[in-house]
């Protein structure tokens, strides 16, 4: 090719189904100028590591605007700290995330960063995560010491989630809601604890608890036609005979339920899921059919479907039980002065749980069981969920350097 000559070719390439490949346009020069064309996200970012996740794990449909789980653990020696002998320039966590172009910059939260090993517990909201081929995204690191200042942990959380609590570290407990709502905790009596996913909150049974306020969530569910509560659960002890122990309620004026995600003694030790769609609701619940043991971690939810008179608990992502319901109007009617204490853990003194509670969450929508069956594969195994290419390098002359 003569200089300043432009000169086009044509291509066909034939991949395998379902799988994600690249194809790369390299320029060598004749006075051994070299070039690569391919997006990197930002010069001042070093390295990077391809994720692939697996379709085979997002459950039937595609899902949008999700957000994933990444956790490094076992972790990778370049995600330690350069004092560590890694790569990445800060003690508190230097990453960036990005679409599969490689460009377009991902919201994500970071959980948990230990700079000494590596590990790197963190959300990443993925546009569209495909059902029918991989989707990838990628990771960079050994950029800026600012690097934290990348993440945006209210974006990663759709508008629909009106509480996200992780329970973070396992060294401190924190009742942070990582939601634009800021419905944040008050911790009383519960303490730090290994968690499924990072750290978790810790009830006695006795008197434990993490208050989210008088009015804290009932007037950020507004008119919602549906309302979804989940979260991991292991219990030290089971209820006693007769009893219902609290995951995370919301209540009214006089104690009554407005929203609620229990287990209950019913013949084995069962989920429930309950609520009204307004004050003068009659009691509407489900109790479901699988029963649970102490010492053992469940992906434990209930589906509230107000306009569609149903709720449905989930198990480790798969439907439990449903039931018709009868719920006196089509959407979520409760004013401010009527939702009156919302609480992980318990309210009523015969209510409290004996256990841990991981990622608690609230929507003000119904959730498909698509995204329930998703968020548990995710979150159960992230191993297995995604991929974690080997290290890029982004060269000075522009190439790519794959190790």
């Amino acid at each position: 090719i003569a200089n300043n000559e432009t000169k086009y070719f044509k291509t066909v390439l034939s991949f395998e189904p379902n799988t994600n490949e690249e194809f790369f346009i390299e320029a060598i020069g004749d006075q051994g100028g070299y070039a690569s064309l391919d997006p990197w996200f930002n010069s001042a970012w070093t390295y990077r590591r391809k994720i692939t996740i697996d379709f085979t794990k997002v459950d039937t449909t595609n899902q949008t605007n999700f957000p994933v789980l990444i956790n490094s653990s076992p972790s990778f020696d370049d995600w330690r700290t350069i004092a560590n002998g890694g790569k990445v320039s800060s003690a508190s966590g230097g990453f960036a995330f990005t679409d599969s172009d490689g460009v377009t910059q991902l919201d994500y939260e970071q959980e948990s960063y230990t700079a000494t090993t590596g590990n790197f517990v963190a959300w990443v909201e993925v546009p569209t995560l495909s059902a029918s081929v991989n989707t990838v995204i990628y990771v960079y690191y050994g950029g800026p010491s600012d690097g934290p200042t990348n993440q945006n942990k209210t974006g990663v959380w759709d508008s629909n989630f009106k509480g996200v609590w992780h329970f973070p570290d396992g060294t401190t407990l924190t009742a942070l809601d990582s939601t634009s709502t800021g419905n944040n905790g008050t911790i009383s009596g519960a303490t730090v604890s290994v968690g499924q996913v990072d750290g978790g909150s810790s009830y006695d049974g006795v008197n434990d608890s993490i208050d989210l306020g008088i009015n804290g969530l009932g007037p950020d569910i507004g008119s919602a036609a549906g309302i979804t509560l989940s979260g991991w659960l292991k219990m030290d002890t089971l209820p006693s005979a007769g009893g219902d122990e609290t995951v995370l309620v919301g209540l009214m004026n006089g104690g009554q339920t407005a929203f609620g995600l229990t287990v209950t003694d019913s013949t084995g030790t069962k989920i429930r899921g309950s609520g009204r769609s307004q004050t003068t609701d009659g009691f509407q619940t489900k109790i479901g059919t699988a029963a649970l043991s102490a010492g053992v971690w469940y992906y434990i939810g209930a589906v509230l479907n107000i306009s569609g008179d149903t709720i449905t608990t989930y198990l480790n992502g798969a439907q439990d039980a449903t039931a018709a319901v009868t719920f006196g109007a089509t959407a979520y009617t409760h004013t401010t002065a009527i939702t009156f204490l919302d609480a992980f853990g318990a309210v009523n003194a015969s209510e409290f749980i004996d256990g841990v509670i991981d990622e608690g969450r609230l929507s003000n929508i119904a959730r498909s069981a698509n995204w329930i069956k998703t968020e548990y594969n995710n979150q159960s195994s992230p191993g297995t969920f995604y991929t974690v290419g080997i290290q890029e390098v982004n060269g000075d002359d522009g190439s790519i350097d794959i190790f």
